[in-house]
């Protein structure tokens, strides 16, 4: 430990002290420039590279100035870019272009500005991500060729489970009987085994023709429920 300067590293908080006040990540001063040069002068080799390395990851840039994100955001580093989208949307008409999935992911998730223009992302996970926080576009990606898109649209709207519920994939179908009991009717003899496992888990107004079903995993899910203890009033 160098006298006047301290480093903690936690599992997802990242806290950067410096006794003297001069840089801090929780309650930001100073620039990024200073808190690097203090690291450079205190160690050397490896050791300064993973400092900074952590520094460049670090998580609390809530507190970050305008100048060190205006820095940061073209990192070589994707979980830095993604961490400034994370903390600043003025970045987001650069970043929503990102080369990076995560980092479009993150725009998608901290702002509705540019999901008309994500929804249509090449990657399914920033479109799961537009499904997710905005059922706006639902209408559109409950067609969408990823079935953890469509998913996604399933539960985070019942708006589409009539539709949805006749799904090409028994994925999304499962979603459906997962979070509507509406449609256990006629999912209870879906061709797909999870799905009339889903049927059976999340509600048990079928288990007496379930209890049959030709497949072993949805009896057992039938026979351990009825094995659980009854609660008296």
């Amino acid at each position: 430990m160098i006298d006047g300067f301290n480093i903690n590293w936690g599992s997802r908080d990242r806290v950067i002290t410096i006794k003297d006040g001069i840089f801090t990540i929780g309650h930001f001063i100073g620039t990024y420039e200073e808190a690097k040069d203090i690291i450079l002068k205190n160690y050397k080799g490896k050791e300064a590279e993973d400092y900074i390395s952590k520094l460049d990851g670090a998580i609390d840039m809530k507190w970050f100035t305008d100048e060190v994100h205006e820095e940061l955001k073209n990192d070589e580093d994707w979980e830095v870019r993604y961490v400034v989208a994370e903390y600043s949307d003025k970045y987001h008409s650069e970043l929503k272009n990102d080369e990076d999935y995560d980092v479009r992911s993150a725009v998608a998730k901290y702002s509705d500005k540019y999901h008309e223009e994500l929804k249509n992302d090449e990657d399914w996970e920033v479109r799961r991500v537009v499904a997710k926080y905005s059922d706006k576009y639902h209408n559109e990606l409950k067609n969408d060729k990823d079935y953890d898109v469509r998913i996604a649209v399933v539960r985070y709207s019942d708006k589409y489970h009539e539709e949805l519920k006749n799904d090409k994939d028994w994925r999304v179908r499962r979603a459906v009987a997962e979070y509507s009991d509406k449609y256990h009717e006629e999912l209870k003899n879906d061709e797909d085994v999870d799905v009339r496992i889903a049927v059976a888990k999340y509600s048990d107004k079928y288990h007496d023709e379930l209890k049959n079903d030709e497949d072993y995993d949805v009896r057992k899910v039938v026979e351990d429920f009825t094995k659980k203890p009854k609660i008296k009033n």
